[in-house]
């Protein structure tokens, strides 16, 4: 069978979210990582996998769909250290339709550009979305 390209045409409908996760105390990709979003008054869970299925691959950034809800309510990550981290209401403000890096133990969420690669060396300091800076040491 010849190969074949399926090409989208339907029209963007819905917001989104996608999560990158960088772990410090847990592996570097957040593997084993568990996110729960609650948005439009529903509540999803994700989580961040390394391949499942017969000769498939999972994307490591988490997507959310929210269809029409015009805000995240509330973000729960559950890292594979143990350590779990929540956002709420102004944390949150202004988050739809972008993609996300968190790092785990940190207070702030960054909006990065999509397709952005993270630094293998990951100490320096990072600039959030509201301007403020948070130092984060780690090796991915």
């Amino acid at each position: 069978m010849p190969p074949v390209i399926y090409r989208n045409t339907l029209r963007r409908t819905g917001n989104w979210v996608e999560l990158k996760l960088a772990g410090a105390q847990s592996n570097c990709d957040a593997i084993g990582a568990r996110v729960r979003l609650t948005a439009g008054g529903k509540t999803m869970t994700r989580q961040v996998e390394a391949g499942s299925g017969y000769a498939s691959e999972m994307m490591l950034p988490v997507h959310f769909g929210l269809a029409q809800a015009a805000k995240i309510d509330a973000l729960e990550i559950t890292w594979p250290s143990g350590l779990a981290q929540r956002f709420n209401g102004a944390q949150l403000e202004g988050l739809i339709n972008r993609q996300l890096l968190i790092f785990e133990g940190g207070s702030r969420i960054t909006t990065i550009k999509p397709g952005q690669r993270l630094p293998r060396k990951m100490d320096s300091i990072v600039q959030s979305s509201d301007g403020s800076k948070e130092k984060f040491t780690g090796v991915r």
